[in-house]
């Protein structure tokens, strides 16, 4: 590469990190709180098809009146943190191809999000499924085992200071047309040693419904009680793991800008 490609790609690079810092960098959404589809009609509201869903947060103070929607079967864990990231997507191939990625655990190597001080960057160094018994590692899930009522465990590491955490995977409902689960954190999120929650203290609930056709919605709910302090996870770094889970279910490319929304 010359000098003048190399300027060039330079200034692209940095572009991009200046359009996904502006769409990253707002303020936290105020009430009323979010709304999952089963709860009534949902909020934040589906935006049309694009490659990166609408992102909200709530932190602390501003959950003191937070209650958990009773269709969410578990109850509250006292959130200090959350987030809604709400989408539509396209994709051929049904319900079978979307619970296939959902089963690929090992996939997760791939995904990749913005780190605002290193740019974009693997977001996983380890991942994979684990058996019925035990911890004892198996080969990727595959989308006949994401079935209505099925439990699944998996375990994963963050490229962070946190160590490795396994996952609880529960398929609450598959239909063709419709797909429900949760993933909470089986054993607890630690670093060195500090605790930044513990088991069952960061609760993700998926919707993925068909809209029309290839195109389906997608409404992800996080709630968390995370640790403050050095490995606390700043809203802007929650907002960027929304949008690459988002384009890893939706088999979007992680790294495409993005521009702010309004």
């Amino acid at each position: 590469m010359n000098l003048v490609s190399a300027a060039i790609l330079g200034i692209a690079v940095s572009c991009a990190g200046a359009r996904i810092a502006a769409a990253l960098d707002q303020p936290s959404a105020a009430s009323p709180f979010p709304v999952p589809p089963c709860a009534g009609q949902p909020s934040p509201a589906y935006p049309d098809v694009v490659q990166t869903p609408v992102v909200q947060i709530w932190r602390d103070a501003e959950l003191k009146a937070w209650q958990i929607p009773a269709c969410l079967t578990l109850p509250t864990i006292n959130p200090n943190s959350l987030m809604a990231a709400v989408g539509r997507f396209k994709t051929e191939g049904g319900m079978d191809v979307i619970a296939g990625r959902l089963a690929a655990i090992t996939d997760l190597l791939k995904v990749r999000y913005f780190a605002f001080d290193e740019g974009f960057k693997n977001l996983y160094t380890g991942a994979y499924a684990l058996g019925d018994s035990g911890d004892a590692k198996r080969a990727d899930f595959t989308q006949n085992d994401i079935q209505t009522d099925r439990v699944l465990r998996f375990w994963k590491e963050e490229n962070s200071a946190l160590g490795g955490i396994i996952y609880r995977l529960n398929i609450l409902e598959r239909t063709e047309n419709r797909l429900v689960y949760t993933i909470v954190n089986e054993t607890a999120a630690k670093a060195l040693m500090f605790t930044a929650s513990e088991p069952g203290e960061f609760r993700q609930y998926y919707f993925v419904e068909r809209d029309q056709d290839d195109t389906w919605r997608y409404y992800n709910i996080v709630e968390a009680k995370v640790g403050a302090g050095t490995f606390s996870v700043s809203s802007r770094s929650f907002q960027s793991r929304a949008i690459a889970h988002f384009r890893q279910l939706a088999a979007y490319a992680y790294e495409t800008p993005w521009a702010s929304r309004p």
